[in-house]
């Protein structure tokens, strides 16, 4: 049999409830679609531990989704990747005295074109562009992001979001969150980042 300490059933519990949250949201969204202008954050606190997923179309990140065409959205890519390897660009210095660790990264698999024959494209109400995926091809490009955080004491339950100072292509975060009792929704823009997890 297994033993595992504290500090270790906390984290697989934490890691359990990101992959049930992301399950939670990839219904809440449609698995088929992404909107430009919005990013989604899902948070989990477990006792001392903070883990955070963050997921965005790239057009939010580098103001495209393809490949890179010149030296300098190259250079813009790689910048970006950088930014992302930290939490700074997150969640400031809010977090400043725990431990973190990136539990998984992955950068966009760009398609060939934009819309590639069999996608659908389509504008919502507010200009954004949204994407119906057809049998042609995948046009989405997603970043996504993990952070967990271990801290000598629990973390605040109000924690800044800088994202929005950050990357200029995001105008909207939908957050999921849970704790040992409790869960909540949040919408957060750039004139509302705070995120209050009680």
């Amino acid at each position: 049999m297994t033993r595992f300490s504290n500090n270790q059933r906390t984290t697989h519990a934490s890691l359990g409830l990101i992959a049930l949250l992301a399950g939670t949201s990839a219904a809440a969204q449609g698995l088929d679609s992404h909107v430009h202008g919005n990013a989604e954050l899902n948070v989990v606190i477990a006792g001392q531990q903070l883990q955070f997923e963050f997921i965005s179309p790239a057009l939010n990140l580098l103001g495209f989704e393809r490949a890179p065409n010149s030296a300098a959205e190259a250079a813009l890519l790689d910048s970006v990747v950088a930014d992302l390897k930290s939490s700074e660009w997150l969640v400031g210095d809010a977090l400043v005295d725990c431990q973190m660790s990136s539990v998984a990264f992955e950068t966009p698999e760009f398609a060939e074109s934009h819309a590639p024959d069999g996608d659908a494209q389509k504008h919502d109400e507010d200009g954004h562009d949204e994407h119906a995926q057809g049998t042609g091809g995948d046009a989405h490009a997603n970043f996504s992001v993990q952070y967990l955080f271990d801290c000598p004491a629990p973390p605040a339950r109000d924690i800044s979001i800088t994202a929005f100072s950050h990357f200029g292509g995001i105008e909207e975060i939908t957050v999921q969150w849970i704790s040992e009792t409790r869960q909540g929704l949040a919408r957060l823009t750039a004139s509302n980042t705070v995120l209050a997890l009680e």
